[in-house]
């Protein structure tokens, strides 16, 4: 056939408790790999893509409002981290590859559950991203906080009709979400020393 195509991958996955203690405090971690490669024939054509995702880490500390001087305020809370690179490489088979491309980011988000009935989750993300396409190279770095704020409002009352009292309960949910984000980065020509920057956005 003029067309052909072959992919192989594979996945791992493992997990670990770290720390457990009576007062319900947990530290998990997560690791996973992920490995894929691609072999394409069309006519005298041969092509290979491999993809690499390693390492890619989830680190949860969960129950922090058990923490000594956050019992007064805080009826739950938890803390994640999330790290990940990827490493993806295309071209001829058999040779050098003409496309690597990089990746890496970084997420922590910490989320409170408030004893006023407040929930909060603050997330930060920042990453990398590098491509080398035959000598012409670009860098960008993305940094990305949002803050989600939500509220449960609770009222009630009652009134007679008729000799029956009569009882009744509302429910409002308020919500508030900001983020903000930065994007910028520099590029390289093939062969040139000076980079040119990439306008932020």
């Amino acid at each position: 056939p003029d067309n052909r195509r072959e992919e192989l991958s594979y996945n791992l996955n493992s997990s670990v408790r770290l720390m457990e203690k009576a007062n319900g405090q947990t530290i998990d971690l997560q690791a996973r790999y992920a490995q894929s490669t691609s072999d394409s024939d069309f006519r005298e054509s041969q092509q290979r893509a491999s993809n690499n995702t390693w390492p890619d880490l989830q680190l949860k500390f969960d129950n922090l409002h058990e923490f000594g001087p956050l019992k007064p305020i805080l009826a739950g809370g938890e803390l994640t981290v999330d790290y990940r690179e990827t490493h993806n490489e295309s071209g001829l088979r058999d040779q050098p590859p003409t496309v690597v491309a990089e990746t890496f980011t970084l997420t922590p988000s910490l989320a409170f559950t408030w004893k006023n009935e407040l929930t909060s989750t603050l997330a930060i993300a920042m990453s990398e991203n590098s491509s080398d396409t035959r000598g012409a190279k670009s860098v960008t770095d993305g940094l990305t906080v949002t803050l989600d704020l939500r509220r449960n409002f609770r009222a009630g009352g009652g009134f007679g009709f008729f000799g029956k009292e009569i009882n009744f309960k509302n429910s409002l949910e308020a919500t508030l979400g900001m983020a903000y984000s930065k994007k910028g980065g520099e590029r390289f020509t093939p062969g040139g020393n000076v980079p040119e920057p990439i306008p932020a956005t």
